[in-house]
């Protein structure tokens, strides 16, 4: 049924003649009605709309003209006109209270960054349809800049300086406003030719989903999803499920500084080709990745300081500590550098404040001079772990590797149970309790062609731990591996 809204107060026309006169509304010739702008497009008032809304092609062109087609209960009658899909999703990003919006199946090419994407209880649904980013790198990135604080610098290091934090931001094609609330996009296919990344938010959100997107040509030292919540900021309840990310920057990256972050879900994923990790949680808790499919996580050189592993869970070096994640029945198959550094590229990284996982049931194949999965820190201990079921193979360090490597630190890495885990083809060991380490279980695990059960024999003794019943045989590889595929294969369409 029609929705009824009071009328505009006064005070909102003032407003809006106020930002006219300041030129804020670009190409406004009368801003409560429709007008032709600087570059023909047609620029609308932004009286209160909802309902259901179709978007088709209004003719040909980069960017792709289009039409806002409104379907029945909806409480705008009049057909749109807009000179891109991302100016008409702006214009609903501005207006929308609670809408639904359909793309028509076919190509939409963009321009510009889709900076003020609806907030509040609204649906984008795809159908299929791909949407093309044609516009810079630069443009992206200045849009990011407008989007969060100005004085953030942009891809530095997570570190603190003069009281703000550092941390990777990156333009992204779309940019979630400030305090959205029950957002989500599905059936979309987002192709952002190397010049941005795919979605990020630096303010408050709860409940954003994002289902079966394909987040493609992400280029390097950006991301395919960016969130990250700093002082005052509280990030909640995201979920992407079943999407495809080809990248050959970073993949998705949730983090927290000195903000809240949890209660999120990375589910049923296929992510390929990321320089950098694959899956970041840094400071975020109560969360869920499972059943993910990562392949082909890689460093290129120079940086020597850079760390690429499939899946990371990571408290900051302390600051942002993390309870309570579960990493359960996920595929990470290859993870190397060109570095050839040790410890910079593991399965499963779980390091420096992390209270409270379990990684369970996952698959971790073909690493390169880094761990199968490990567990501790190299800046800050963690404490309790249950690393259970998972399979790891063809790994030339350690299966599973267990301690606090920070000698600084007077705390161990300890309470970790590490029980009927087959590990194959592993050097120099398949299990191994590094330096203060204690109050750790490792029960019925299988040992093949791994080594012993700890190695490195002047390793400090791991405090009231205890081995049973598990089993080991055969002798480790020797230590030496080789990329099995060229690097960044074409993504196939």
């Amino acid at each position: 049924s029609r929705q009824e809204h009071p009328p505009h107060p006064p005070l909102m026309h003032v407003l809006l003649l106020v930002a006219w006169l300041a030129g804020v509304c670009r190409g406004f010739e009368d801003p409560l009605e429709g007008s032709e702008g600087e570059e023909g497009a047609r620029v609308y008032s932004v009286d209160p709309m909802s309902g259901a809304f179709f978007a088709e092609v209004a003719g040909e062109g980069e960017p792709t003209p289009v039409n806002l087609v409104p379907q029945d209960g909806t409480t705008t009658q009049d057909v749109l006109q807009f000179t891109s899909l991302a100016e008409l999703i702006q214009y609903m990003g501005r207006s929308c209270v609670a809408c639904q919006l359909s793309l028509e199946s076919t190509d939409f090419f963009i321009d510009s960054p889709i900076a003020k994407f609806p907030r509040t209880n609204f649906q984008l649904d795809g159908a299929g349809a791909t949407v093309h980013f044609m516009g810079t790198a630069s443009a992206a990135l200045a849009a990011a800049r407008a989007a969060c604080n100005q004085d953030l610098l942009l891809f530095e290091k997570s570190e603190q300086r003069g009281g703000k934090y550092r941390v990777d931001v990156s333009g992204t094609a779309v940019i979630f406003q400030p305090n959205t609330e029950n957002v989500s996009i599905q059936n979309l296919r987002l192709k952002l030719n190397r010049q941005a990344g795919g979605f990020s938010s630096m303010t408050n959100f709860t409940n954003i989903t994002i289902h079966n997107v394909e987040i493609l040509d992400v280029p390097m030292a950006s991301y395919a999803v960016n969130f990250v919540a700093f002082q005052n900021v509280t990030q909640t309840h995201f979920v992407i499920d079943n999407c495809t990310v080809n990248s050959r920057g970073f993949g998705i990256n949730l983090a927290a500084r000195s903000g809240h972050s949890s209660n999120h879900t990375i589910a049923s994923n296929t992510l390929v080709q990321t320089v950098g990790h694959a899956i970041l949680f840094s400071g975020v808790g109560y969360s869920l990745i499972t059943s993910n499919n990562v392949s082909n996580v890689n460093l290129l050189p120079p940086p020597a300081d850079r760390f690429g592993h499939g899946i990371a869970i990571d408290g900051n070096a302390g600051l942002d500590p993390v309870n309570y994640v579960v990493v359960q029945g996920n595929r990470v198959d290859t993870v190397y550098g060109y570095n050839h550094l040790r410890d910079k590229y593991e399965g499963i990284e779980i390091a420096d404040g992390i209270f409270n996982v379990m990684v369970q049931d996952n698959y971790v194949a073909n690493v390169e001079l880094g761990y199968g999965i490990y567990f501790g820190g190299g800046l800050s201990h963690s404490v309790g772990a249950v690393i259970k079921g998972n399979y790891i193979s063809n790994v030339y360090d350690y299966g599973v590797r267990i301690e606090n490597r920070n000698a600084t630190d007077p705390h161990y890495t300890s309470n970790v149970f590490v029980y009927n885990n087959t590990i194959v083809g592993c050097s120099p060991a398949g299990i191994y309790t590094g330096r203060s380490s204690a109050n750790v279980k490792i029960f019925q695990n299988t040992l093949a062609n791994s080594g012993n059960l700890t190695g490195v024999a002047d390793a400090p003794t791991c405090m009231n731990c205890t081995k049973r019943g598990n089993v080991a045989n055969g002798k480790a590889p020797p230590d030496i591996w080789d990329a099995p595929f060229m690097f960044f294969s074409d993504y196939s369409d």
